[in-house]
């Protein structure tokens, strides 16, 4: 008796596995591979999506490598690349040593907090300034007459 109710439960979990599998394989093709398969097809055509496209085999890569736009974007996506990875694994880095019991930890966390809770000060303060008695907002109302202190 034991032995067949883990075999029932071994086939729901392989169904239910095979279910969680099936799913989003079927959403990556359909999203992912298909059109990744069919933009490479059509990348040796001069398409026309209403008329009838012509096959031109690599002319459409022969004029990518001669237009300078496309070298500039090259050249962006490279620095993007060389720059934004290193960054994020730093972040990465400092997130993890500010989370482990150091010295000075409190002081690390200060600081790297510090440039997030300027800015929020600053406009308060300013605000605050403006709206005074004596602030600019009731020092340009007076200077426009509209209002007298």
């Amino acid at each position: 008796m034991p032995g067949r109710y883990y075999k029932s439960l071994r086939k729901k979990q392989l169904l239910l596995a095979f279910f969680f599998i099936t799913i989003p394989t079927l959403l990556m093709v359909l999203f992912i591979y298909y059109p990744l398969v069919f933009g490479i097809k059509i990348s040796f055509y001069q398409y026309d999506i209403v008329g009838e496209s012509l096959y031109i085999g690599l002319k459409n890569y022969v004029d990518l490598l001669r237009d300078p736009l496309f070298w500039n974007a090259f050249k962006n996506s490279l620095l993007y690349l060389l720059v934004v990875p290193p960054l994020q694994l730093i972040s990465i880095l400092l997130a993890v040593l500010l989370d482990r019991a150091i010295r000075s930890r409190n002081l690390f966390r200060t600081l790297i907090f510090l440039p997030v809770v300027t800015p929020i000060t600053i406009a308060a303060i300013t605000w605050q300034w403006m709206y005074r008695e004596k602030g600019f907002i009731n020092f340009l109302l007076q200077s426009l007459h509209i209002i007298i202190l």
